[in-house]
């Protein structure tokens, strides 16, 4: 009688054969659904002990694998995605919705208060020319203009506090979002009662 020859995979199961639990429904939950490092000790210590941890290059190789597999078969969707979504849910919550002005205003310091404590900014970015017009007027005009000058909430590209002028360079970007900076104008005249004066930085020929 012939001996047959078993081929076993690494778990000692035979080659070909068919899973005693395929198909089967197990409704196990896992131990650690809904808890936080905050509320478990198990959860806090698992954290911890991987803290450090280096995967090989294989595992990584595996992970990048088993991820675009996900992806084809459309189980798994990209961050991307639920950032979008998100957006989206914010976006009908806020439709129709009108700020008031001193929300608006709240907004604008609060966003600036993260950009210098968490983005490390100090100023905005400043226009190509912007820095030669205003020498060019301080020194045909002998005055002082203090470069951005913050008021509630916004950054003016000059402020002659002597004279009270604020002196706003526009780039060709300006030419989009012209009902914002007539609000923003508005804000910032009825804050400091002051003129209002606005420089073209390009070809107005070109861009009208």
């Amino acid at each position: 009688m012939e001996e047959t020859k078993i081929t076993k995979t690494t778990c000692g199961r035979k080659k070909g054969s068919i899973l005693w639990n395929k198909g089967l429904k197990i409704n196990i939950k896992p131990w650690n659904k809904g808890l936080t490092k905050q509320t478990d000790i198990r959860v806090l210590q698992n954290s911890n002990s991987r803290i450090g941890q280096k995967r090989t290059s294989e595992a990584k190789l595996k992970m990048s694998n088993t991820r675009k597999k996900l992806f084809k078969e459309g189980k798994l969707k990209p961050i991307k995605y639920w950032l979008n979504k998100k957006n989206i849910k914010q976006n009908e919550k806020m439709k129709g919705r009108k700020l008031s002005i001193n929300h608006k205003q709240k907004l604008r310091e609060t966003r600036i208060k993260y950009i210098k404590n968490v983005v490390y900014i100090k100023f905005p970015c400043i226009g190509k020319h912007e820095k030669q017009i205003l020498d060019e007027i301080e020194l045909s005009n002998n005055i002082k203009i203090i470069r951005q000058f913050l008021i509630i909430g916004y950054w003016l590209d000059g402020y002659c506090k002597k004279l009270n002028i604020a002196f706003e360079i526009d780039e060709k970007f300006h030419k989009n979002k012209p009902e914002k900076d007539k609000e923003r104008e508005k804000n910032i005249k009825k804050e400091l009662n002051c003129q209002f004066i606005r420089i073209a930085d390009y070809d107005k020929e070109v861009y009208t």
